[in-house]
C-alpha cells in the first residue's frame, strides 16, 4: 500500500508538472518520447544494439537515484524504503522491459531487471557545485549499502552566463541523460543533426526568465552591445556541446555532413532568435515562457523555404526593440 501511494503521489507531481510547463511544451515533449521509444524499439530489434539499450537504461535509473532529494527522507520514514525505489525504477523502465518481452529479448530484459533490483541497495548522492576539489568517495564495505557522493565543478563559470548556470543545476540529469543519449546514437543516420536542433531548443529555455534590473546593469553599461554579447556567450557554449555529437557524426554518417549544416544554422538561429525576444518583450523578474511560443513559430518559418525570411526581419525588427527597452533600463546614452 506504501508503494501505491508513492506512485500516487508523483502522478499528481507528473500532472503538476504538465500544467506547469504547459501544453507547447508538453506536446514537444511528448514528440520527442515517441520519437525515442520509436528509436529504443528499433535498436533493441537489432542484435548488435539491444544490449546498449538495456544498459544505456540501466545506467538512466543509476542516474535518476543519484539525483534524488528524498532518498534519506524515505529510507528513515518508510520501512520499505526499497521497495518503494524498486517500484518506482520498475515503472519508469516498464517501456523498456515491454519491448524486450515483445522482441523475446529475455536476455536485455534480465539485464534492466537485475539494475532495477540492485540499484536501490545503492545509496548514491550526485551533487554539482562548484568546488574544484572534484571527487570525493566514501565506500562503507560493512554497510548493508555502498555509499558514494559526488562532488562534480560547475562546467560553466563565466558569472554573464548566469542563465547557462542556473538552467544547468536545475536540469543537471536530464541534460546529462539526453546529451549521452544523442551522444551514443550519433552513429545513426540523422540522430546527430536531430539532437543538435533539439539540445539548442532546450538550452534555448534557459532565457525564458527576466533578470532583476541589477543583474541587468552588472553584465553591462552598454545597451547597444548588450545582445550581441548575450549572443556570444550563448553560441560559445553552444559550439562546445555540440563539437562532439559534430565529430562523432561525421565520424559515421559523413554522407549527412549536409543536414549537420543544416542543423547548427538552425540551432544557432533559434537561440539568437530567443535572446533578441527575450530583451524585446522584457520584464523584470518574470517568467518570460510565453515567449517560447514566438520562438516556436520562428523556428518553423526558418525549416520552410518560402518563409525564412520572416525570421531574419522579425530578428531585425525587435533588436531594436530590445535596444530601446534595454536603453530605459541601463540609462546610457552613448
Amino acid at each position: 500500500m506504501v508503494a501505491i501511494d508513492i506512485l500516487k503521489i508523483r502522478f499528481i507531481q507528473v500532472l503538476r508538472l504538465i500544467k506547469e510547463i504547459g501544453l507547447l511544451r508538453t506536446l514537444v515533449l511528448a514528440i520527442f518520447l515517441i520519437f525515442i521509444t520509436l528509436l529504443i524499439c528499433q535498436s533493441v530489434k537489432q542484435a548488435n544494439n539491444s544490449k546498449i539499450v538495456s544498459i544505456l537504461s540501466g545506467l538512466v535509473i543509476l542516474l535518476i537515484h543519484a539525483s534524488r532529494k528524498d532518498k534519506r527522507f524515505i529510507k528513515i520514514n518508510f520501512k520499505l524504503s526499497y521497495f518503494i525505489f524498486l517500484v518506482e525504477y520498475l515503472v519508469i523502465s516498464f517501456p523498456v522491459l515491454l519491448i524486450c518481452c515483445i522482441f523475446n529479448e529475455w536476455e536485455n530484459f534480465i539485464i534492466l531487471f537485475l539494475f532495477c533490483l540492485l540499484i536501490p541497495r545503492i545509496y548514491l548522492n550526485l551533487g554539482l557545485n562548484n568546488v574544484s576539489s572534484g571527487l570525493k568517495l566514501l565506500l562503507n564495505p560493512f554497510g548493508s549499502n555502498f555509499s558514494l557522493k559526488l562532488n562534480i565543478p560547475m562546467p560553466v563559470n563565466n558569472p554573464k552566463a548566469f542563465e547557462i548556470i542556473s538552467g544547468i543545476r536545475k536540469n543537471f540529469i536530464f541534460i546529462i541523460l539526453i546529451y549521452l543519449f544523442f551522444l551514443t546514437f550519433s552513429f545513426k543516420a540523422y540522430i546527430g543533426p536531430a539532437g543538435i536542433v533539439i539540445l539548442a531548443i532546450f538550452f534555448s529555455g534557459f532565457y525564458y526568465i527576466g533578470e532583476s534590473r541589477d543583474f541587468i546593469g552588472l553584465f553591462s553599461s552598454n545597451y547597444k552591445l548588450f545582445i550581441v554579447q548575450k549572443i556570444k556567450i550563448c553560441l560559445k557554449y553552444s559550439v562546445i556541446l555540440f563539437v562532439p555529437v559534430v565529430i562523432m557524426t561525421l565520424i559515421f554518417q559523413p554522407s549527412t555532413w549536409y543536414f549537420l549544416i543544416a542543423a547548427i544554422i538552425l540551432a544557432i538561429g533559434s537561440q539568437i532568435i530567443t535572446i533578441i525576444f527575450k530583451y524585446a518583450l522584457f520584464t523584470e523578474n518574470a517568467d518570460l515562457s510565453h515567449n517560447g511560443i514566438i520562438v516556436f513559430i520562428n523556428v518553423i518559418c526558418m525549416l520552410l523555404p518560402f518563409l525564412w525570411p520572416l525570421p531574419i526581419i522579425m530578428g531585425i525588427r525587435y533588436y531594436f526593440k530590445g535596444l530601446k527597452k534595454l536603453k530605459y533600463y541601463l540609462n546610457d546614452s552613448c
